[in-house]
């Protein structure tokens, strides 16, 4: 009688799948339920989950921003800072976090602080124009007018029809005592696009001043 074959031998541990930990699948289980519960307009209970999953992952850009999706429409600034903050501090290449957390700053009368949140991501907002006109924005509120005037420059060299863009350099022209150029910048932005009445307004008072 032939002898039965030898068992095969068990796979070795590394080839054998892994359990997940506890941890990350109770995490992975938060995320999973909270985009269940946004999509059926249940945000206060996805919160909390939300929350909890971005302490053990978050660099995860979508569960960041479905939590700032709750909390800025509702203008709940003060929790939304801080979970820009955290956001920006991992990913500083997500513009629009630093942009969201300077404009709140900025609100806020905290121009150093807005300042300083933009230009920790300036280098990845190099074609990003509305970034750039902001940094100019933030900047002439610091009476840094030199300053704006050349991230004002770089805005409009991307979008060189941008009227309110072009009224801010004027300003800040204005303040570096350069009338001529800033008459320019007033007439540029008169013959731009998206000029409101009330901006359109200042550039014509402005015109009618440095003649």
């Amino acid at each position: 009688v032939a002898a039965a074959p030898p068992p095969a031998p068990a796979a070795p541990a590394a080839a054998r799948p892994a359990a997940r930990p506890a941890a990350k699948a109770e995490a992975d289980d938060d995320w999973t339920r909270a985009q269940t519960l946004l999509r059926e307009g249940r945000a206060d209970q996805a919160e909390p989950l939300l929350r909890h999953y971005l302490q053990s992952h978050p660099t995860h850009v979508a569960s960041r921003q479905a939590l700032l999706g709750i909390l800025l429409p509702s203008r709940r600034h003060a929790e939304a800072l801080d979970v820009l903050r955290q956001g920006v501090a991992v990913l500083p290449e997500q513009t629009g976090w630093a942009m969201n957390l300077a404009r709140l700053q900025a609100e806020g009368g905290d121009y150093p602080a807005a300042w300083e949140t933009l230009s920790r991501s300036a280098n990845q907002a190099t074609q990003n124009a509305e970034y750039l006109a902001f940094c100019g924005t933030v900047l002439q509120r610091l009476n840094r007018s030199g300053e704006a005037v050349g991230w004002y420059r770089k805005a409009l060299q991307l979008r060189p029809r941008e009227g309110r863009w072009w009224v801010g350099m004027g300003i800040a022209l204005e303040a570096e005592g350069k009338a001529a150029d800033a008459r320019e910048a007033y007439q540029r932005a008169r013959a731009g696009d998206n000029l409101p009445a009330e901006v359109a307004a200042y550039a014509e008072q402005r015109l009618a001043a440095l003649r």
